[in-house]
Formats: C-alpha cells, structure tokens, sequence
C-alpha cells in the first residue's frame, strides 16, 4: 500500500479526556427520539476517604477495568467487586487495552510500556508513536513523524513495519484499520504493506468483534462497514463520539448522552446521561463521573448503572473529643556547640551529607508499635492514632518524629526546641534548643546542623558525622545523603564511620528493618537488600524467583532511568554449558553453571534442583509465558514409587543479555535458563525425591 489512512480527527476539547482510550460518545440517530429514560452513572456513594480523579477508564477483553489519574500520577485497577482498587503502576501519558492486554506511554519520552499483571510489574516494549492500537491479540504503532506503521513481535523491542504514512489508528476484533494522510480509511490484509482502501475521511471510528463503524466527518450520521469494498450503511443520526467492544457499538448524541446501538439501522436506546469518558469491554460498558471522582458500570438494562467507586487517598482524621491542649513547654538550656568532625571514609574525606527533609517526614510519623502521629495542615495540632482510635496529644507544633525511643517535636515557627513526650504523665518534657533537622532510630534521636550530625546521648550532642543534605533513620539505622553526590551512606554505629550503600534518590525512607528508596524520577520505589549497594526492587523479596527477571520499577510506566545506587557494572559468573535442552520453537536452551544469583549455582542451592532431568522435562514443552525474551515452563514432576508429584516452573532468558545488563554471553548465544524451582512448596524449595 502506497500510505496508511488518516482521518481528520478533531482535536479533543480542553479538558476533554486524553483520545487513547477509545472513547465512547457518538451519535443518535432519529431512531433515537425524546422520551428515553435519562440516568447517567450515579453518583458515588460518600466514602470516608477522599476520591483520586481521574481523566479516563480502559478495559481489555477479559474485562479487567483500568483507570488513569487525572495528574497521570497513577494507572489503577478495579479489583472486580464492591469499589475497591488497586494502584497497578506509576506515571502514565496514555493507555491502551485490548485482547492483547494493557499499555501505556510514560510522560516526557513517550515510551511505552506492557501490564505484566502484577502491580507495579511493567515491560518496556518500545519507544514513542504517535498512535497506538490494540486488537484481540496484537498492538499496533504509528511512529513519531506518522511515516510507518509498525507491528509488535510480542517480545522485547522488536516491531515490524507493515505500512506506510498514516494520520490514526484504529483496532479491535475486526481487525486493524487506518487512515491516510489523505483522509481514505484503509483496513490491513495481514500481510506487511498489504492494506485495502475501504472508505473516506470520518471525525471517528470504532471497532467492535466484527464490525466496524464510522461517523461522517460533520458528525451528522453514523454507518457501518457492510465488510466489503467501500460499501458503508447509515445505521443513526448526528453523534459526538463512537465506543466499542465486545459489548458492542455506543456513541453519544450532540447533548453528551450515552446510546446503545441495538443492531438495527436508526434504532438505538438511551443507556445513560454525559461522563467524562466511557469505555466498552467485551462484556460491559463502564462510565467515568462528569467529576472525574467515580466509575460506574452499565447494568445492561435501561440507564440502570452500579457504581465501582474509584481510588482513594487516606482521609484525614475527624477530630474527636478534644482534651485540653498542651503545647509544647518553653525552652530548655541549649546544649554546647558541637561540631561534628569530617567523616574519614565518606568520599573525598566527608561524612555522609543529607538533604533537607521534606513537608511529609516532617508532619507523619509512626513508632516501633505501629502507632502513627500526624499533624494537621496547619501544624495546629498532633493527633495520634492507636487502632483504629485517634485523639489529640499536643497543640501547635513544627514538625512530629518517632520510633522506638520515642516521639518528638519542635516548637511551630521557629522549630529550634525538640521536646519529647512523655506517655504516662501526657505531657511534653522539653529536650535541647537546636536549629535544624532530627531523625529517630530505635534508640537513638539524630540532629542534622548546616555544620554536620549530632547524636542526643541523654544530656548532650556528640559529633558523629560531617555535612548532610538529610538523614533518615528508622530501626534499620541511620542513614544520610551527601550534599554533593546524594548518594546515601548508613552510620556503622562509631563516630565519623560510615559506609556508602546507594546513589542519589528522591527521597528515602528507613523502616523496622528496612531502607528504601525512591529513584531520582519518582517512578519506582527500591528496597535496600542490606549489602554493599545491592538494590532490589520494592516487594521482590527474598524468594524472589527471577535475580535477573523484569528490572521494570515498582509503581512505573515505564522503566526509570535510574535506581537507588551507583551505575551497574556486569558481574562475574561462569557462563560454561552444565546442561541442555531441546525446545521444538526455540532449539537447544543451555543450562549455564552461572553464580548464586542464577543459572545452576543459584537453583541448585535456594531450590534443590540437582539434575538436569526436571529442567529438561520442562523445557521440551511449548512456553507457557513469555515476556520479551523472558520465558516461563512448567513441568510436573511425577515419582511413581513415592506416589507424589510436584510442579516445577523453569525460567528462560532466550537472548544474549539479561535485562539488568549485568550478564551477556556472545551475540546469538542464549544465556539460557536463570531459575527453576517447586511451586506450592516451602520457599519453592524442591523435594529431595525429585533428584532421583
């Protein structure tokens, strides 16, 4: 085909929802006549926390329903019963869904992104388009400057191009069409730049398991493919949007309401009354509030619609029955200036050197036993929550510390006075005068001075570190950023010790047992796993069954440019042959000696896999997962003698690199399988039988 179609596509109106997900509105025809009932989504119930906004709603064919923030902070999904939702990912531009699953594009470079399933659990596919398109079972892309359209493999980046120019992209069951930059709608064959012309310009299209539909560019009516040729038929009236899915074919008339088009040219019936988006799964059609603060799903029947609430944010405190106000007491003595020292080992002779804290360290904290302070926004008063239980325990006051040796706070305004509260007399028993800023481990209270970092021994201040941009403290320790790299370093417990752990971060936190750390962009938290500067990523724990698996960040859309911790380097390992398999799809898969964090030397040990027979079972198979160049194979291990049986699943990375970067043999070898362990089994660790 000579170039790809183009449609002429008004532009969405300000503060219109982003075009991505195929939008719902369209049409009503003169079938569609006064006197239908008129119901849009009702409103949300009142909910004791407060509603996130949101821009748009998409859903796949399997009926997972998704939402995106309206500040694109956030992709969350609905949990499929009652009004609860689960935040699925990070920063999003746009997104995409379909039979072959969701997608989105990550703010500023426009990469975009696969849903894994799991929350938090992204795979990087490819760059910026200025178009994508789903179908039942494969997505479509427009590059940046709309010369090409692309097809994706279904693993890693690769895409192949499979037609030229073209303006917008439109796909569903039915199959993937575009339009020219000459407004002709084409339908693709198949078949790499194989593409035949079926129609001229439309204002909107939409496609449902076998149909498409159009709306003629004035808006003024709306036709159907009969399949063949360019033959079209009138099906209704003027309509502003067109929405489609398996539930079939919706738009929504001049005046924003919502119809559904009951397969008969000119008849169509009223379902609800204007949203802010609308979006048809291949069982349901879901609304979005004017408000942008609900979802709600279409019953089927009438304008009957059921509201699935939408995320939320913790709700502040409702103030309970006030005791008497106790502000912080005056001033005690300032204790003498101590000026920490330089720190030996930080780099270039400096201590580790923290950052300013920011407004949520100072105005939420929480103890050892879990109880969790929190100051209004006014820093008029300090509320405590115990359970489920919360009440007042001070007045004014500047900022709130707390963990097991304590909770603190310092005077509003100024806060140079730290006073700490004493539980059994509620009263607050002033501690030091001092400017700066103050973290608490377990047993420890810290204060960090444009000269360096104090610790409170009881009456004094010793001198324990140089400059600081910030500390974090928590039971896992103390922790600090240096003002010049950021980089993070934790205090081994002797003064001016301390031993770097990290690159920069956004900002840190330092739990019980643990640190963690938000990437400098703010897409993905990491978890500290307590040796030299060894990140993971946030929930991937210790039985985590893949050291080597989707790198993607927790709560990004898509990769971060960066993790908590320097640059990585490629790590040792033995890349020699232990074992081999033949695949019939992807020929022999090596089995490589490799280190503890995977390949032989790492199931081995963690599993108690000792051959190679339930690896090669396994991998004789089809793949039972892919991601990328990621592969999943399950296989069920049988003893006859023992009369038991286990399922292993053995992990395949079918490229030369992993996605870290921190292993590679040579260009066209496999690095092979990373894992294998017994699933349903304690810390998947695998029977002793299973090796005989």
């Amino acid at each position: 085909m000579a170039h790809l179609l183009s449609r002429n596509r008004t532009k969405p109106r300000p503060g219109a929802p982003a075009a991505r997900l195929r939008r719902i509105g369209v049409l009503l025809a003169g079938a569609i006549t006064a006197g239908l009932l008129s119901a849009a989504p009702a409103a949300a119930d009142p909910a004791p926390a407060a509603p996130i906004a949101l821009v748009s709603v998409t859903a796949t064919a399997d009926d997972q329903l998704y939402a995106l923030a309206a500040d694109h902070s956030a992709v969350y999904r609905w949990n499929g019963k009652g009004t609860d939702w689960t935040k699925v990912g990070g920063p999003a531009q746009d997104l995409y869904a379909g039979g072959a699953g969701l997608f989105a594009t990550s703010p500023g470079s426009g990469q975009l992104s696969k849903y894994n399933g799991q929350p938090d659990s992204w795979s990087q596919i490819g760059g910026a388009g200025a178009d994508f398109a789903v179908t039942g079972d494969h997505l479509y892309g427009l590059n940046p400057d709309r010369t090409a359209v692309y097809e994706w493999n279904g693993q890693g980046t690769d895409w192949t191009k499979i037609g030229g120019p073209a303006q917008d992209l439109e796909a569903g069951g039915a199959g993937l069409f575009a339009t020219s930059p000459d407004g002709e709608l084409h339908k693709y064959d198949g078949q790499p730049d194989t593409w035949s012309e079926i129609g001229g310009a439309g204002a909107d299209f939409a496609v449902t398991g076998d149909h498409l539909y159009g709306l003629n560019p004035d808006r003024t009516a709306v036709y159907e493919w009969n399949g063949t040729g360019t033959n079209w038929t009138k099906i209704g009236g003027p309509a502003q949007e067109l929405y489609a899915g398996g539930a079939g074919l919706f738009a929504t008339s001049p005046d924003k309401k919502i119809h559904r088009y009951s397969g008969q040219p000119e008849r169509w019936a009223q379902a609800g009354e204007p949203g802010k988006a609308f979006t048809a799964s291949n069982a349901h059609l879901y609304g979005l509030a004017p408000d942008g603060n609900s979802v709600h799903q279409w019953s089927g029947q009438g304008t009957a619609w059921t509201s699935l609430g939408a995320p939320s944010t913790p709700a502040s405190p409702t103030a309970p029955p006030q005791p008497t106000e106790q502000a912080p007491p005056a001033a005690a003595p300032e204790p003498s200036d101590q000026t920490p020292p330089a720190d030996e080992d930080g780099p270039e002779g400096k201590g580790p050197e923290p950052v300013e804290a920011g407004d949520a360290a100072l105005t939420m904290a929480v103890t050892a036993k879990d109880d969790l302070y929190t100051l209004t926004p006014d820093h008029s008063a300090l509320w405590r929550r115990s359970g489920s239980r919360w009440e007042q325990i001070s007045g004014p006051a500047g900022s709130v510390y707390a963990g097991r040796a304590g909770v603190f706070i310092t005077r509003p305004g100024t806060n140079t006075q730290i006073s700490k509260y004493n539980d059994e007399t509620r009263a607050w028993e002033p501690i030091v005068e001092a400017n700066g800023s103050f973290a608490i481990t377990g047993d420890h209270l810290y204060h960090l001075t444009p000269d360096g970092i104090g610790q409170w021994d009881g009456d004094t201040w010793t001198g324990i570190g140089g400059p600081a941009k910030n500390i974090y403290a928590g039971g896992a320790g103390l922790f600090a950023t240096n003002p010049d790299t950021g980089n993070i370093y934790k205090y081994d417990g002797r003064p001016d010790q301390w031993i770097e752990v990290g690159g920069p971060g956004a900002t840190f936190a330092v739990s019980d047992t643990h640190l963690y750390g938000l990437t400098p962009d703010r897409s993905a938290v990491y978890e500290w796993t307590g040796k030299d500067t060894d990140w993971i990523l946030a929930g991937d724990s210790e039985e985590s069954e893949d050291a080597t698996g989707p790198e993607q960040p927790g709560g990004a859309v898509p990769a971060p440019a960066s993790t908590p911790g320097p640059a990585k380097t490629a790590k040792y390992w033995n890349a020699s042959i232990k074992c081999k398999a033949s695949n019939p799809e992807f020929g022999v898969i090596p089995t490589r000696i490799g280190n503890g964090d995977l390949g032989w030397n790492h199931f081995t040990t963690r599993h108690n896999i000792r051959t190679c027979k339930p690896i090669e079972a396994a991998l004789r198979g089809k793949v039972d997962k892919k991601d990328g160049a990621r592969q999943e194979y399950l296989a069920e291990v049988v003893n006859e003698r023992l009369r038991k049986r286990v399922e292993v699943v053995v992990i395949v990375q079918n490229g030369s690199r992993t996605r870290d970067q921190l292993y590679a043999v040579a260009p066209g070898e496999k690095i092979g399988v990373i894992n294998a362990f017994c699933v349903n089994q304690p810390r998947n660790r695998c029977p002793d039988w299973i090796n005989e």
